[in-house]
């Protein structure tokens, strides 16, 4: 099952004065396998920070996660631009015990695959 969200190319601001330069679009592709049995809820992955900065440390807020919510794969991604949910309805629920593999494809869009 493929879902995809729309997103602009990013725009970032040059740090050396001359104005906007576009982001590269290159595909980006990271996946995880998941067995779980009665589980319908839990983290599968998550990338992102974990403990507050110290003082004199710059704030990142980029994450990415992928999660079971009732079953279903949930996927939360934010590298900048606002967190980004996507929602799969499988035929079955993923807490079945079996192996199952989820797939995220992201460049000017976002897909979960499953």
């Amino acid at each position: 099952m493929d879902h995809a969200v729309n997103r602009q190319r990013e725009v970032s601001e040059a740090t050396d004065g001359r104005g906007t330069l576009p982001w590269p679009c290159v595909t980006t592709h990271t996946s995880v396998s998941s067995s779980s049995r009665g589980k319908k809820m839990g983290c599968c992955i998550y990338n992102g920070p974990i403990v507050s900065p110290e003082t004199e440390e710059l704030l990142v807020s980029d994450f990415i996660s992928v999660e079971l919510d009732q079953g279903r794969p949930r996927l939360l991604i934010d590298f900048g631009s606002g967190t980004l949910e996507l929602r799969v309805k499988t035929e079955k629920s993923l807490d079945d015990g079996e192996w199952h593999r989820i797939d995220i494809y992201w460049d000017t869009e976002v897909r979960l695959n499953v």
